[in-house]
């Protein structure tokens, strides 16, 4: 019995845990990136990099909790070891934000319990789907958004970009948001604005709280995209004088790692409009404060971010396209130019080649196979038909320059 219950304990931290096939991306890409945009922004720490530490680490060992319980002039941060060091909201903060690190069973059932979460958005918090979603529970007056966060390591550029699958669950005063266990997020200038005073996370109810942290995720994705930018603009740059394989493939990369973001980051349009236009039957913006108008002005904001970053990955995206262009035409040009000169070495060599052909057939009688100076009037032969072929080409402007020819 007990070997079962560690197979089954193994076999859910392993389900748990593991990393996506979209988070997979090629290392050589994100190294050569790092070396263009060194100074890179990002709010993550050093990632686990050993697979078998993590795997003798329990889901106990790795759960976090952080508590900030606020209101406009003071706030307080804990962190309990577990659930049951967790107190209740002081009766002087306005919001409470519960955020737990690790996907431990126990734990986020007994949050569920605690604060009255639906069965179902807990079991949507055990098991992040891959697309964005947002759930309205009308009953409980909740909402549980998933998303996922994106993150690049200023303190280990050649590593890959994070997607952190997370998930955030309003309801009444509290907010709670579960991450899958991986350090750091993307949340750290949220936390900045809640311990100044009457900063406006701090002023703000929990509805702007629960904004401001989609808000961050949203955000979190433009160094991310500015950093594939600014390496597709490298390799423009260096494809235009020595077009190589290697940068095409890269360029490649790129596309393919744009194209993951703009999948990943997609979906959260449809839900900052869900959210933009829900309506709960006998909710107001007292009882249910993600109705109040302020709120969803500060939403609006977040949707043009979104907006501007989808755009901002589709651009790059036409621009990796056209390097692969960019690369068939220069490989095109330089197979152009190899035939070009064979064709000039065939078009000299061709009639000089039906002379010696003549002369070097086996007749018995060619006269001018006596001449004394025979050999000498062949070489001048030879000479003044390539003279001529060759002027012939350059009166046609063959041999001059690309940039002559565009000035």
């Amino acid at each position: 019995q007990s070997t079962w219950g560690g197979f089954v304990s193994d076999f859910r931290y392993t389900t748990l845990h593991a990393p996506r096939s979209d988070t997979m991306v090629d290392k050589s890409l994100w190294t050569q990136i790092s070396r263009l945009n060194p100074l890179a922004k990002r709010n993550r720490a050093s990632k686990v990099t050993s697979a078998g530490l993590q795997k003798s680490m329990s889901c106990e060992q790795l759960m976090g909790f952080t508590c900030y319980d606020f209101n406009a002039t003071a706030f307080e941060v804990s962190n309990p070891a577990d659930l049951s060091k967790l107190t209740d909201m002081p009766s002087w903060a306005t919001v409470r934000w519960i955020n737990v690190e690790g996907a431990h069973v126990p734990t986020i059932r007994g949050l569920g319990d605690k604060y009255g979460i639906d069965k179902t958005a807990i079991e949507d918090i055990l098991h992040v789907p891959d697309r964005a979603k947002v759930v309205v529970y009308e009953k409980l007056k909740a909402v549980l958004v998933a998303a996922k966060m994106i993150m690049l390591d200023a303190e280990n550029p050649s590593a890959d970009s994070e997607k952190e699958q997370v998930c955030m669950y309003v309801a009444g005063n509290v907010l709670l948001t579960f991450q899958d266990g991986k350090p750091g997020d993307v949340w750290d200038p949220v936390r900045r604005s809640i311990e100044r005073a009457n900063s406006r996370v701090r002023s703000g109810d929990v509805g702007f709280l629960f904004y401001a942290l989609l808000d961050a995720v949203t955000d979190a994705c433009f160094p991310v995209v500015d950093q594939l930018g600014a390496f597709l603009e490298d390799i423009e740059m260096t494809m235009m004088d020595n077009p190589t394989g290697r940068l095409n493939k890269q360029a490649h990369q790129a596309k393919r790692e744009l194209k993951l973001i703009r999948r990943i980051m997609w979906p959260m349009q449809e839900v900052i409009r869900k959210l933009n236009h829900m309506e709960i039957p006998g909710a107001d913006a007292q009882s249910f404060v993600l109705n109040s108008t302020s709120n969803r002005n500060y939403l609006q904001d977040v949707s043009e971010t979104l907006r501007h970053l989808i755009e901002m990955i589709d651009t790059y995206v036409e621009t990796a396209e056209s390097l692969a262009a960019l690369w068939q035409e220069k490989l095109s040009s330089k197979m152009n130019k190899v035939m070009y000169v064979l064709t000039v070495v065939s078009a000299v060599f061709i009639p000089l080649t039906f002379i010696a052909g003549v002369y070097g057939m086996n007749f018995v009688d060619i006269p001018e196979l006596q001449w004394e100076l025979g050999y000498m009037y062949v070489w001048l032969l030879f000479v003044g038909i390539a003279a001529f072929v060759l002027g012939l080409f350059w009166h046609a402007g063959i041999f001059e320059s690309d940039r002559v020819k565009e000035e």
